[in-house]
C-alpha cells in the first residue's frame, strides 16, 4: 500500500522509527518496507553514525529528526508523535530499529482499527500486532491482568482476529492521533523502560481499549539473548546491568500510580523479587546488577544511557 500524495491528510499514516547506533543494513530493510506502506519519520537519538543515516536514508524519509544526544526513547517517540500531529496524520505506528514487520503490516493494522471502529462501540486507544519470536517462531499472547488469573487471547465478539489486551509493547503499535489527545504523550521521565506499560494503563484508566491484532505480525524479541536454561524456562528476560536501573525505577513508580491495575502490581512485584534473586545468584554481572538495582530502589540518579 503506497501512500498517494492525493490521499486526504486525515487518512495518512506516519511510521515513526527511533534509532540509536543502528545496524544500517537492518535499518535499511525496515525503512524500505515501511516506506512502501506509509510515510516514515526517523528520530535518531544521537547515534555516532547519524551523518551516515542522513546520507543513506534521507530520500526515503518524510521526516528526519537527528538529536545531538540520547534524549531517551519516550522523548524521541514524542517528537515523532508531535510531528504527526503538526502534519495532520490520522495515526502513528511506532517502531524499534530492530523490529521486522511482516507483509502489508501498516495496511493490516489500519484495517484492524477501521473494523473495530465500524463494528464496536469501543474507544480504541491503540492496537498492537501479534509478536513472533524470530528464532523460535513462538507467538506472544495478548494478555489481560485479571484477578486471580490472567486472561489471554480473549477475542472481540464482533471483530474476529482482534483481542482485548491490557498491554502491548511500543514497537509495531498503532495509535490514532485522537488517542494522544485523550491520553497524552509518553512519559519522558521513564527514559527507556515500561513506557508502553505506563501509557496503556493510563489509557485503560480513561475507559479506552487496548487491543491486539492477529492479522498483523511483527518479528521481535525482548531483552538480550538468554543463555541460562532456568531463565528461558521461566520466560524471564534479561537486559544489560544498567537497564536494570530503569526497569526497577520505573516499575516502582508504576506501583505508586492508582491507575495501574492492582492485579498487575501484585504479580509484577512477585516476579520482580524472583527475577532479581535469580539474577543475583546466577548472573556473571551480579555486582553491577545490584549496583544499579540498589540505586533505583534508593531513588538515586544515574547518567542516562
Amino acid at each position: 500500500m503506497s501512500v498517494s500524495p492525493e490521499l486526504a491528510a486525515e487518512e495518512k499514516l506516519l511510521s515513526v522509527i527511533v534509532s540509536y547506533n543502528p545496524d544500517l543494513v537492518e535499518l535499511e530493510k525496515l525503512i524500505a518496507l515501511l516506506a512502501e506502506q506509509s510515510d516514515v519519520c526517523l528520530v535518531d537519538n544521537g547515534s555516532s553514525n547519524s551523518d551516515q543515516l542522513k546520507e543513506q536514508f534521507d530520500s526515503r524519509l518524510a521526516f528526519f529528526m537527528p538529536q545531538e544526544a540520547n534524549i531517551g526513547l519516550a522523548a524521541a517517540l514524542n517528537l515523532g508523535i508531535q510531528c504527526a500531529r503538526e502534519n495532520t496524520y490520522k495515526a502513528v505506528l511506532l517502531f524499534d530499529q530492530d523490529s521486522v514487520p511482516v507483509g502489508d503490516f501498516v495496511g493490516n493494522m489500519d484495517a484492524c482499527y477501521e473494523a473495530v471502529k465500524a463494528n464496536t462501540q469501543l474507544d480504541c486507544a491503540l492496537i498492537g500486532p501479534r509478536l513472533i519470536h524470530p528464532d523460535t517462531q513462538k507467538a506472544t499472547r495478548f494478555k489481560q491482568f485479571k484477578w486471580p488469573f490472567n486472561k489471554n487471547d480473549e477475542e472481540l465478539a464482533d471483530v474476529p482476529g482482534v483481542y482485548y489486551s491490557d498491554f502491548v509493547i511500543t514497537s509495531g503499535s498503532y495509535i490514532p492521533l485522537s488517542s494522544i489527545h485523550k491520553v497524552g504523550l509518553m512519559k519522558e521521565e521513564y527514559f527507556i523502560d515500561n513506557i508502553d506499560l505506563e501509557w496503556c494503563f493510563r489509557a485503560l484508566s480513561r475507559n479506552m481499549s487496548v487491543l491486539g491484532c492477529d492479522g498483523a505480525q511483527l518479528r521481535h524479541s525482548i531483552g538480550e539473548e538468554q543463555t541460562n536454561p532456568l531463565f528461558r524456562a521461566l520466560g524471564l528476560k534479561q537486559h544489560k546491568p544498567k537497564r536494570s536501573y530503569y526497569t526497577t525505577r520505573n516499575r516502582l513508580d508504576l506501583y505508586r500510580q492508582n491507575y495501574a491495575p492492582s492485579a498487575w502490581k501484585v504479580r509484577d512485584f512477585l516476579r520482580f523479587i524472583i527475577k532479581t534473586a535469580l539474577q543475583l545468584l546466577l548472573s556473571k554481572d551480579r555486582r553491577a546488577l545490584w549496583h544499579y538495582i540498589s540505586l533505583a530502589i534508593r531513588g538515586k540518579p544515574v547518567a542516562d544511557l
